[in-house]
């Protein structure tokens, strides 16, 4: 008896070919695109990488040219007005503070 309960006649031997062809050319075609991108995506990478050299040394330039000055500038507007309340201080104390006017 054979599988399933059947009589068992003869046995069948299968023989299953396959053209390959136009699978092979498909993968062919998707390996072709995937190259293709690859090396798009490593000229991106090379883009981005040089564009953030530049950003680099386009913010040193700022810190140098622009942030230090301003910097400075901030401290010397500071000391000038230390100075001048420092100086007024100096001449409220000349003036009396009995005259009108002139807060005490």
């Amino acid at each position: 008896m054979g599988a399933g309960g059947g009589r068992f006649l003869a046995a069948l031997r299968v023989l299953l070919t396959a053209d390959t062809a136009t699978f092979e050319q498909g993968m062919d075609k998707a390996s072709a695109k995937a190259r293709a991108m690859e090396r798009e995506f490593a000229r991106s990478a090379k883009t981005v990488e040089l564009t953030g050299k530049k950003l680099t040394e386009i913010g040193k330039t700022l810190t140098v040219g622009l942030t230090l000055p301003l910097a400075g500038a901030g401290a010397a507007a500071f000391k000038l007005s230390t100075d001048f309340n420092r100086s007024m201080a100096n001449v409220g104390s000349l003036i009396p503070a009995r005259r009108r006017g002139w807060p005490s």
